[in-house]
Order: C-alpha cells, then structure tokens, then sequence
C-alpha cells in the first residue's frame, strides 16, 4: 500500500487529506500517478498537465523527486508515502 498526502489547496479540492493505493512491485512514479489520477478524478487535469513538475512538489518519502533527475526516474514501491503540494501554499497576511 502506497499512502499519498495531499497538501494546501489539494486538500480542499479533493475532499480527503490522503489516500491509499494499492501497490504490488515496484512502478514508476508517472505510472503509479496516472493510476492515481483514475481513482481520484479530481486529480487528472494535474496529473495529466506536463506542467506537472512547475506547479507541484512531489515527494516521495520526503525526498524531492526533483532530486532524482525527472518525475520519470523515481519510483514507488510498498510502504511509501507520497506527498504532492502545490507550490503556491503557506500561511496568510
């Protein structure tokens, strides 16, 4: 099982602070998140945008994907959490 959180904005939208995914060999990140995307609907038009990367942090296990090069090169295995945020968030004026 894979636990995903969302953060700001995402939160609200979706309905639900996080979720769990089924998960059975490792997959790559993009994958396991088009998948995502099919379970929660309000999640596609993000998943699906290329600008995916620009306007979300993902971590996985508290690890920037960034930091392995591309959303491409991570991947997701049992047990891990998954943390989408959208980069405009924080606290008020």
């Amino acid at each position: 099982m894979v636990k995903v959180r969302f953060l700001g904005h995402l939160k609200s939208r979706i309905g639900l602070p996080e979720v769990d995914v089924e998960i059975h060999d490792e997959e790559p990140l993009h994958n396991f998140l088009t998948r995502l995307a099919n379970r929660v609907p309000e999640l596609k038009s993000i998943i699906n945008s290329r600008d995916l990367q620009n306007e979300y942090l993902i971590l996985v296990n508290d690890v920037d994907v960034n930091v392995y090069g591309e959303i491409d090169n991570a991947v997701v295995k049992n047990e891990d959490t998954i943390t989408i945020i959208p980069i405009a968030h924080g606290g008020s004026i």
